[in-house]
Formats: structure tokens, sequence, C-alpha cells
């Protein structure tokens, strides 16, 4: 299964949309279910996508 039209649109325009997708996608293809929701605060401190990748 390949991304979807959106999904390679949205990465001509945005970096956030196009993320925003690739999860959307994901869920739709390995059936994931998203459950609780990590505070804002456990965020602090977090600086650039690596150490969030790391992080999480």
């Amino acid at each position: 299964m390949a991304n979807s039209s959106a999904f390679h649109i949205a990465s001509h325009l945005s970096e956030s949309l196009r993320m925003a997708f690739l999860v959307r996608d994901a869920r739709a293809r390995f059936d994931v279910t998203i459950r609780d929701t990590l505070p804002y605060e456990s965020f602090e401190g977090i600086e650039g996508r690596k150490a969030l990748t790391h992080y999480l």
C-alpha cells in the first residue's frame, strides 16, 4: 500500500502537514489505535525533532 495522494500533496506544502498525513496513513495501514495523550508539560525542555523522537 502506497502513501495517499493527500500525503504527497501535503509533502510539498508543509512539513507539519506532511507529518500529520504520515501518522494518518500509518494508522490506516497498521490498524493502530491512539490512546492516551501525553501532557504538554512532558515535552518542556525538548528541543528539535531528533530529541523529541529519542524521547518518544
